[in-house]
């Protein structure tokens, strides 16, 4: 890192500076964060766009919002580092694969995001891992042994986020299974808006809503969350209409009630949710296949249309052509079109067309869509399995008879489809007939040379196939029966329906198939959001200024002891509080209400940013104007906090009363700094910054810094000391 003689940059024994990078354009910055299982870092330029970095400076990729109204408001990851979600101000939160930058996921909400994190549920911490006999049978996870499905041609559906194999990978070609301890894993995307409503989306699709807030904290605004290694005990930070500051604990009791079959069902929200997605595509991909072939080949028809409307005639030409076949005696219309428009090289690329159209229709059905259809069969059937068992379908909110529609409904796309293979083979076979006879009857009219019985190039005409094709196929081809404006019977024919016009057979049937989704996963998500019990609220502290407000917090356990920390700073100077509540293992509780405080008396300079640094210990950045700044960290253990504690039964029903209020009586208030443990100083205008983002996690144990330019970052360690190794800029780091 290059400096001027007069500019330093002091540090007493930790953050190591690991390497400097310098980014294209100026970023955001309150909006970068680091990615939890690798060493990937966001940065947002402006409102719509979001770039990935490795930690070398390298740019990964580069997302833009093409919706005006969606300014990226904040940020999270999913624990194991495969996904990324954005809250945006339209109220839609835009979950990306990290692999390529793509939007895999929409959640709509009521309203603009206010507090948004990503959580997962920790095996050890899990209570539920009893193994049942019919959690053993669930383990019978027939759609692993399936193949994997295929990414859908980039040439069909250029848009498909299912063009991507990783994309793929992590949303399809993935199962629910039991470990060998009978333990299912299970993320939950956490957010809360400006209505108090909060969601809960199980593996980020399964949404499942809260009951509505106490009456007394109506109107609350969800800030921040943390929550136990279980999953079971969630905690809220919000702001009241009035600006106070409140605590509100709840106990989301359907994860430790129903455990792995909690688990089943929202895998299976999701396996479902992203199957319809594929087979939407897929049948579109199908679809657009068949209208590229007739727009390629339609031109040299509607030439033969043209040249017998020119005699006065509006006879179709399949007719014409049927009258050739029949008589062997072409009208002046039909040879002037032969003579023409039909060669040899017409002939040959009509020839190559129709066997790539055919042959990738019928490879996007047998290798694409009938799978995916296997494979929604296997998961629809396992849950109707669990709906039908009275211990766990009722309390589950499962509905064996809407199940059972949804299984009809893709048992008939995928019998429909097995269908259109068997058909579109016999049309092939006529449409090659066709063709040969085609040519034959081009070389009649322009008397070119025949070719010899024996070259390999030579069909054997059948007439009968020839006609079949113009009075059948050629009018009406085998996908436009199946993808018709009427439904279909389990024939295959064509009936009313009675639906919208524009849409088609087997689109009907999907479209059903997404109703009686949306349907059996909202009766679900119903039933499971009784099991939501919100405990007694706390008030914080009152009247607080928002654009001063900074707050953290995390869950520390140890052994069979759980407490909250929530840090904050209310005036970005001076002071930081620190409140440890312990958090009760009983269900009909979720806080003691003895609350202990931490008071950091900070040197007299703004206080940028501050993050956990583990269980026991707290990062600070602080600036001073534009030419001093310092990143300090400070112990938080259980021995900094006051031995009195603040009682807090009554602060509900006395609106006077707030946790804060009471700190000057059970802490330390007077000048003396509190010393920390580490710290690095910054002095001059090389490199001054002012954000600071924390990667905790074991094994990755880094941060990152912004300078004021909002171009140039640092990479320091949050653990190694500096030694003699103060000048080394990161220039020998890995790209």
């Amino acid at each position: 890192m290059s400096q001027d003689s007069d500019e330093e940059e002091e540090s007493s024994g930790s953050f190591k500076v690991l390497a400097e990078k310098t980014l294209p354009s100026p970023v955001r910055p309150e909006l970068f964060s680091w990615c939890p299982s690798m060493d990937l870092l966001t940065f947002s330029p402006d409102q719509l766009s979001i770039w990935l970095y490795r930690m070398s400076g390298q740019l990964v990729w580069k997302l833009n919002l093409k919706v005006a109204s969606a300014g990226i408001s904040r940020i999270t990851w999913k624990p194991d580092g495969k996904m990324l979600a954005l809250a945006c101000d339209d109220g839609i939160i835009r979950v990306c694969d990290v692999n390529n930058g793509r939007i895999v996921h929409q959640i709509s909400t009521e309203t603009s995001v206010s507090c948004l994190n990503w959580v997962v549920r920790d095996k050890a911490a899990a209570k539920d891992r009893e193994r049942l006999t019919f959690e053993g049978l669930l383990n019978m996870d027939v759609s692993s042994s399936l193949p994997r499905l295929s990414p859908i041609p980039t040439n069909n559906a250029s848009d498909s986020i299912f063009a991507s194999k990783a994309v793929l990978d992590s949303m399809i070609n993935t199962s629910f299974n039991l470990d060998e301890a009978g333990f299912a894993s299970m993320d939950v995307l956490i957010t809360g808006d400006s209505t108090s409503q909060l969601l809960f989306n199980i593996f980020g699709y399964f949404q499942i809503s809260s009951n509505n807030l106490p009456s007394e904290f109506a109107g609350l605004t969800p800030i921040n969350h943390v929550s136990t290694a279980d999953l079971s005990f969630h905690s809220f930070v919000g702001l009241s209409p009035a600006n106070d500051l409140v605590l509100i604990p709840l106990r989301v009791h359907f994860i430790r009630r129903f455990g792995n079959d909690l688990t089943l069902v929202s895998s299976a929200s999701k396996n479902l949710q992203a199957l319809g997605l594929y087979i939407a595509d897929m049948l579109n991909a199908i679809e657009s296949e068949w209208k590229a072939f007739v727009k390629a080949t339609g031109t040299m028809f509607a030439m033969l249309a043209d040249y017998i409307k020119k005699t006065g005639s509006d006879a179709r030409p399949e007719l014409r052509l049927f009258e050739l076949l029949m008589t062997g005696q072409p009208d002046d219309a039909v040879k002037q079109w032969l003579a023409t428009r039909i060669s040899d090289r017409v002939i040959r690329a009509l020839k190559k067309a129709s066997m790539n159209v055919y042959e990738n229709m019928r490879r996007l059905l047998n290798e694409s869509l009938i799978p995916a259809c296997e494979r929604a069969v296997i998961i629809i059937s396992r849950l109707r399995g669990l709906a039908r068992w009275q211990e766990r379908g009722a309390y589950l909110g499962l509905n064996a008879v809407t199940l059972s529609k949804m299984l009809n409904d893709v048992t008939l796309i995928m019998s429909e489809s097995h269908k259109m293979v068997w058909d579109l083979n016999k049309e092939y076979e006529h449409h090659l007939q066709f063709v040969s006879w085609l040519k034959f009857a081009h070389e009649e009219v322009t008397d070119a040379e025949p070719p010899k019985e024996d070259d390999p190039g030579t069909v054997n005409i059948e007439t009968r196939k020839v006609a079949t094709f113009l009075t059948k196929y050629h009018g009406r081809p085998t996908i436009d029966r199946f993808f018709s404006t009427k439904s279909l019977d389990h024939n295959g024919e064509n009936i009313d329906s009675g639906h919208e016009e524009g849409q088609s057979g087997l689109k009907l049937i999907f479209a059903s198939f997404q109703s009686e989704f949306k349907q059996a996963f909202t009766e679900s998500a119903d039933t499971l959001k009784n099991h939501v019990v919100f405990g007694t609220p706390i008030r914080i502290c009152k009247n607080v200024l928002k654009e001063k407000l900074q707050i953290r917090s995390r869950i520390v356990q140890q052994d069979s002891d759980i407490s909250m920390i929530i840090a904050l700073s209310l005036s970005a100077t001076q002071e930081l509080f620190l409140l440890r509540f312990a958090v009760s293992d009983v269900s009909s509780k979720s806080i003691a209400p003895d609350v202990q405080t931490c008071r950091l008396k900070l040197p007299n300079k703004e206080l940028k940013s501050f993050e956990f640094m583990n269980d026991d210990k707290v990062v600070c950045l602080l600036v001073e104007s534009s030419s001093s700044a310092e990143i300090l960290s400070f112990d938080v253990s259980a021995s900094k906090f006051s031995d009195q504690s603040v009682d807090t039964t009554n602060f509900v029903n006395d609106a006077t009363l707030a946790v804060l209020d009471h700190v000057t009586s059970v802490t330390n208030r007077d000048d003396t700094l509190t010393t920390p443990l580490q710290s690095r100083k910054f002095t001059g205008n090389d490199f001054m910054p002012v954000s600071m983002a924390i990667n905790d996690r074991a094994g990755r144990r880094v941060g990152a810094i912004v300078s004021d330019d909002l171009q140039r970052f640092q990479i320091f360690d949050l653990d190694d000391d500096d030694d003699d190794d103060d000048d080394d800029d990161g220039s020998e780091m890995d790209e």
